[in-house]
């Protein structure tokens, strides 16, 4: 697959299965995992915001760029806190958790406010604790385009963004053998303008690359 240009995320099953095919229902609110139980690993559902940082991650390392996103852990979570203070949602810190990150890990910041953080137990209620995400040092404007990280309302869209396309460049050159101008002059015949000329936002359709892809410079001993 590392020859082939990456779609979106897909909410439609495993494998785009278009009976599936619906949205994730989660918005920009979903910050705080449920944590897995101790006795049942796969108990556990991950926020919109972790997603998009293990995505990101995900995505950095495959095309050797930086994937870290403002709001996320250098492990690939939301960078979150519940903070609890002494008048309820106001006053001073008494006690901080970094709710994404189950214990043993260790919490992404040492202290907040003067007070050391603590790992998430699973199970435990936190829900008198003020959510507050941390923005982190990370670039304001992240390698990993949006599209990359974020599926369709669909979940089956074959469009990705030019800039999500030019990122792949130069693996997909690599793992073909060919230079990266050969490459970007496909993704160039495969990318479509706005619809009547200023509705939506140029897209390239990943199928169709894909395609010609493998017509006109196949993948050696495939």
């Amino acid at each position: 697959m590392r020859a082939y240009f990456q779609p979106r995320p897909s909410n439609a099953g495993d494998g785009y299965d278009a009976a599936a095919s619906a949205a994730g229902n989660l918005g920009p609110e979903s910050v705080v995992d449920t944590l897995p139980g101790a006795d049942d690993p796969d108990s556990g559902k991950q926020s919109l915001l972790t997603q998009v940082c293990a995505l990101s991650r995900q995505v950095g390392e495959l095309e050797r760029v930086d994937g870290r996103r403002p709001f996320c852990t250098p492990d690939g979570v939301g960078a979150v806190l519940g903070v609890f203070r002494a008048d309820g949602l106001t006053g001073t810190a008494r006690r901080v958790v970094s709710l994404n990150q189950a214990c043993p890990a260790r919490p992404f910041v040492r202290t907040y406010e003067g007070v050391t953080v603590q790992c998430a137990q699973p199970g435990a209620d936190y829900h008198q604790a003020v959510v507050t995400p941390i923005r982190g040092d990370a670039p304001a404007d992240p390698k990993v385009p949006a599209d990359a990280v974020t599926a369709s309302g669909s979940g089956l869209d074959p469009h990705i963004s030019p800039a999500y396309a030019r990122l792949q460049v130069a693996r997909v050159a690599r793992e073909r053998g060919i230079s990266e101008r050969t490459v970007l002059a496909l993704v160039d015949t495969y990318t479509t303008g706005r619809a009547l000329g200023f509705l939506g936002a140029p897209s390239v359709n990943v199928l169709e690359l894909n395609i010609a892809l493998d017509r006109t410079h196949p993948v050696q001993g495939a």
